[in-house]
């Protein structure tokens, strides 16, 4: 007998005010960049700033990650999958429930919960989640259970090199 391993998918949520500080870097950055291509040579900058911004943005990227939680979560098995529909049907005259086939409003904490590998969260902690984070893992853990995967692609050796293929003809 075979056993199947289900498929998995990991949620990064970054903390504090990481993600803002870095966007924030980014567009200082391009536009350093770009003041370096428009200025005269004898008054360009010598790259100091760009690269400056450059290291900053790195130490923000290294910090964010550092403090980010990942959360593994998985796809459920057939009969879970259903119980857990069962025990949320669509209200009745719900366009949007009716849709998805579960009462969306009451179905999204106890997929999420039951979806979760690890770290070990309690309902207070998921609780604590900004409501865009927790869509996010929603939205992933539906996506694990209801939308198919796409195939691996082959081999990237095996792939037609064009060029080869151009000059053969």
């Amino acid at each position: 007998m075979s056993t199947f391993e289900p498929r998995t998918s990991v949620v990064t949520i970054y903390q504090g005010d990481y993600l803002d500080r870095i966007r924030h870097i980014e567009r200082k950055y391009a536009a350093a960049v770009e003041a370096e291509k428009v200025a005269p040579t004898a008054l360009a900058v010598d790259g100091s700033e760009v690269a400056a911004l450059a290291a900053e943005h790195e130490s923000l990227v290294k910090k964010a990650d550092e403090t980010a939680v990942d959360i593994k979560i998985v796809a459920l098995g057939r009969k879970v999958w259903r119980a857990l529909v069962a025990e949320h049907p669509p209200r009745d005259g719900n366009k949007d429930d009716l849709s998805v086939g579960v009462n969306e409003e009451a179905f999204r904490d106890p997929l999420v919960a039951a979806s979760i590998v690890s770290p070990e969260l309690t309902d207070d902690d998921l609780d604590q989640l900004s409501d865009v984070d927790h869509e996010r893992l929603y939205m992933s853990c539906w996506a694990l259970n209801r939308l198919a995967a796409t195939a691996p692609k082959a081999r990237l050796d095996s792939q037609p090199n064009r060029k080869n293929d151009e000059t053969s003809n």
